[in-house]
């Protein structure tokens, strides 16, 4: 934090400021009232748990209004210098995910979930000191808020984000192999909310027996607040048919990946290919609308449960409704990233970074990319072969498919198919 004072200018911990604006038109709104909360809250009880409707209405971890005038870029401030000298212990912490509610009597709530990830700029301030007015600069990190008016023509686009609770749903397992081997892998859980303003709607066109496949085409649904909807052609590479499930599911929907635990590898975008120690297959979900996610996006921007399953996942009609989300339970085929053998495993780091992203492949048209990337640093076993003495982290694949049960059915494909490729890849 910058302050003024008898002794000069100090620095502390920094500012993250940004700029409460009119979405349609970029203008400053002033007098917005902005509640932050940390995510998940001390309230959250699982992976389950729901953002209730007014939780600590008057008492957030954070609080503040905007200004009227931009200053420097920027009409709201928490820490450091923006707007407004604010209390120090106002500095929102880095490698914490926040919630944040934007209010206006003249808008529509707005409700914005972002990872802070550090204090990656340096701002310039004018502020006001004993000496009159006077310039400094330091660390700040920059969000916008963008408020949208009750009444208008525009899109009601989604906001696509993992929801980084599902990480607990976790499980480093042993699968025996046919050759007697074993190979190691980290079962985790992953789910992806919509915490946008209007739903994201997925059609397949084409799909169907006699359909001539070069036409199929998936289109990307988009509401406006005027009632009528717009359409974005996806392409007919979109979809597919999912060998596992049998049904129709959207392609490169989420990656999931282990990766070194370094400031260098943890960035969202192009990094070394040494940054990446295992990576999972990209997972092709049935997306609908499973569990609700935040009580208050349900209710004002209408988000009522579209895409219920049945019948979502046996139909070309798929999506997620604002403030709800879509859940892939730990168990379940897809759902792991495998090292490889005990070599593999025992070349891990003491402690590795799981990562998520939605739509890795940008395909969709939504709010905001930015908080599409989640991760959790982990300890990886100490002891692999350990996990293969444990009925909880064992799975027996060594037998023929026909002996398997539901369990091995169900999880046996992923280690088999990198089983498969290993051989083929061996000389």
């Amino acid at each position: 934090m910058l302050l003024i004072g008898t002794l000069g200018l100090l620095l502390a911990p920094g500012c993250t400021r940004g700029s409460v604006e009119d979405a349609l038109s970029n203008d400053p709104i002033p007098g917005a009232e902005l509640r932050i909360n940390r995510w998940p809250p001390q309230e959250s009880t699982g992976y389950s748990w729901e953002w209730p409707r007014q939780l600590r209405w008057n008492q957030p971890d954070y609080f503040t209004r905007s200004t009227a005038a931009r200053f420097n870029g920027a009409n709201v401030g928490l820490g450091g210098v923006g707007p407004q000298l604010v209390d120090p212990e106002s500095v929102l912490g880095p490698e914490q995910w926040y919630r944040v509610r934007v209010d206006h009597p003249d808008y529509r709530p707005g409700i914005f979930y972002f990872f802070h990830d550090g204090f990656t700029e340096t701002c310039p301030y004018d502020i006001v000191g004993p000496a009159g007015q006077e310039y400094a600069e330091g660390p700040c990190r920059n969000e916008r808020f963008g408020l949208w008016p009750v009444d208008g023509d525009y899109q009601l686009l989604p906001d696509i984000i993992v929801d980084v609770r599902e990480f607990d749903d976790r499980l480093w397992q042993c699968a025996l192999m046919p050759s007697g081997s074993s190979l190691f892998g980290l079962r985790i859980g992953a789910s992806t909310a919509n915490v946008g303003v209007g739903t994201l709607h997925l059609e397949g066109r084409g799909f169907g027996i006699g359909d001539d496949p070069s036409l199929a085409q998936v289109v990307q649904k988009i509401d406006r607040n005027d009632g009528s909807q717009d359409e974005i052609d996806l392409g007919a590479d979109a979809f597919e048919l999912h060998p596992g499930h049998e049904h129709i599911h959207f392609r490169d929907w989420l990656t999931i990946a282990l990766l070194s635990p370094t400031p260098e590898c943890d960035t969202a975008g192009e990094r070394d290919p040494s940054c990446t120690l295992a990576r999972g297959t990209k997972l092709s979900f049935c997306i609908m609308d499973l569990e609700p996610f935040d009580a208050e996006i349900r209710e004002h921007y209408q988000g009522y449960q579209r895409y219920p399953e049945p019948p979502t996942c046996d139909s070309v009609r798929q999506g997620l409704s604002p403030g709800w989300k879509d859940v892939y339970h730990a168990l379940l085929e897809g759902q792991v990233i495998i090292a490889g053998d005990a070599d593999a495993m025992n070349a891990l780091p003491s402690t590795v970074m799981v990562e998520a992203v939605v739509d890795p492949e940008g395909k969709l048209r939504e709010l905001s990319t930015a908080n599409n990337r989640a991760r959790q640093f982990m300890e990886r076993p100490a002891d692999p072969m350990a996990l293969c003495d444990s009925p909880r982290s064992r799975i027996d694949c060594s037998g023929p498919e026909s002996t398997f049960n539901d369990e091995e059915r169900e999880m046996c494909p992923d280690y088999l198919r990198f089983f498969e490729n290993l051989a083929l890849s061996r000389p």
